[in-house]
């Protein structure tokens, strides 16, 4: 098995720097922003064991440097440059505790499932760029998520949130204020300290009768394969070309994409997450694109109109063989190289859902555990989440059946250890790498 450590340390031409690890994650990687210029590849199952690293040509590794706690990178970086374009073998330290809670904040924000309460998750980032030591940043992040930490600190007093949630609002409003913030948000803090645990009793009571599709999102707009109509067609939405939370979920096996051949044209339909405002900049920069399911080409690309009630609406040529096209949505910010529309990519997809589910599964029983120990509910939640990334192991087991290109068949051998990786945890005892956020505690409101 290949060490955690273990990557390719590239320089080119320009003078960018990066490295990759040489193992294949079970789930997409997150990207966690440093710095201008500098980013971290994150892995959401292994938050303190990044998955690469890229420095900008011209940007200052001074940020990276601090992140590992290593002045010795920084010295590494430059020397490299200096020596031109390159390839080397490289072990990257590890994250250290507080960076690799900052980049299991970033993982989960990015793919987190089920709505999230958009301003507990500013207060999730600024606590822990606070512990990263990033005052300024923290500040900043503070004062955008203001109007959350005020909320939530009225429902602490009122003992409407569980113990584990007020004891984060208490962490966030010490930290807000050690930053500068001050007024009503000091007063609370003072407030907040004096909050006795038995007032908190009814709250935690209420979450144990908490559905776990709270926890992990269930979409109204979902599509029965069983039985597609005449000139009807289904398709599953890429999560990784699209941003978080923003369609409904239906659930990893179900498509969140209609198609329906009118007139010489495809109408695709689909519907944006509860909460979403249409007019939004993620809606707003949807597109629609249809491709060649049997060389990928790209045969048409649309906007996605958005409806005041959340449905989403385009239309594409009639363009390709009958029977023979891909349909999907993507982000505008995306490279339509991205775009996985061949039988092959299209099996990727739903690899790649099962496996965000399971882990959002696991997630939620983490979050089931910290509040309330051991439960009927927390065993489904577990065994919810070994159900999903089994599936993904067999659709991976499956695509190993056909013949493929040396290369290719690595990858998707390398993949299947990663995910046998991730059902040995699940299936162990361990505790899991990332805490359990506010975010994660904190029901959302309607405008989140």
């Amino acid at each position: 098995m290949v060490n955690v450590r273990t990557g390719h340390l590239v320089v080119d031409d320009l003078g960018g720097v990066s490295w990759l690890a040489l193992r294949t994650p079970a789930l997409p990687a997150a990207e966690l922003r440093v710095d201008a210029g500098i980013s971290l590849a994150v892995d959401p199952v292994s938050p303190a064991d990044p998955l690469g690293w890229s420095i900008d040509p011209g940007a200052d590794p001074a940020a990276l440097g601090e992140v590992f706690a290593e002045a010795a990178l920084v010295s590494l970086v430059a020397a490299s440059r200096a020596d031109g374009p390159s390839i080397a073998r490289w072990d990257c330290p590890t994250l250290p505790a507080i960076w690799a809670h900052r980049a299991h904040v970033a993982a989960t924000a990015r793919w987190t499932l089920r709505p999230l309460d958009n301003g507990a998750l500013l207060l999730d980032e600024a606590m822990a760029e606070y512990r990263c030591g990033r005052l300024a940043l923290a500040h900043r992040l503070f004062g955008y998520g203001e109007y959350a930490l005020l909320a939530l600190g009225e429902q602490a007093i009122d003992g409407e949130l569980s113990a584990a949630a007020t004891e984060l609002v208490r962490v966030a409003m010490s930290a807000a204020v050690a930053t500068g913030l001050g007024g009503e948000i000091a007063d609370l803090a003072e407030q907040l300290t004096g909050v006795e645990e038995a007032h908190l009793s009814a709250a935690l009571t209420d979450w144990r009768s908490v559905d776990e599709s709270a926890l992990v999102g269930a979409g109204t707009y979902a599509h029965d394969r069983a039985a597609p109509e005449n000139d009807t067609a289904y398709a599953m939405a890429d999560p990784t070309v699209l941003p978080p939370r923003i369609l409904a979920w239906p659930g990893a096996a179900r498509p969140d994409i209609r198609v329906d051949y009118r007139a010489g044209a495809y109408e695709l339909r689909s519907r944006l997450a509860a909460g979403v405002d249409p007019w939004c900049a993620e809606a707003t920069e949807l597109l629609a694109y249809t491709v060649d399911e049997t060389t990928g080409r790209l045969l048409g690309v649309a906007p996605v109109e958005a409806g005041p009630n959340g449905d989403l609406f385009a239309e594409l040529p009639d363009r390709g063989e009958p029977g023979a096209r891909a349909f999907g949505l993507f982000s505008a910010e995306i490279d339509p190289e991205q775009l996985r529309g061949t039988a092959f990519g299209r099996t990727g997809i739903e690899v790649d859902r099962e496996l965000l589910e399971g882990w959002n599964f696991d997630r939620a029983a983490a979050t089931r555990r910290h509040l309330t120990g051991d439960s009927p509910e927390l065993t489904e939640l577990v065994m919810a989440a070994e159900t999903a990334v089994g599936n993904a192991r067999a659709l991976v087991d499956d695509l190993l059946l056909d013949d493929h290109p040396d290369a290719v068949a690595r990858a998707l051998r390398a993949r299947l250890d990663a995910i046998d990786a991730y059902l040995a945890v699940l299936v162990g005892t361990e505790p899991r790498q990332g805490a359990v956020l506010l975010c994660e505690l904190i029901e959302p409101s309607e405008d989140r």
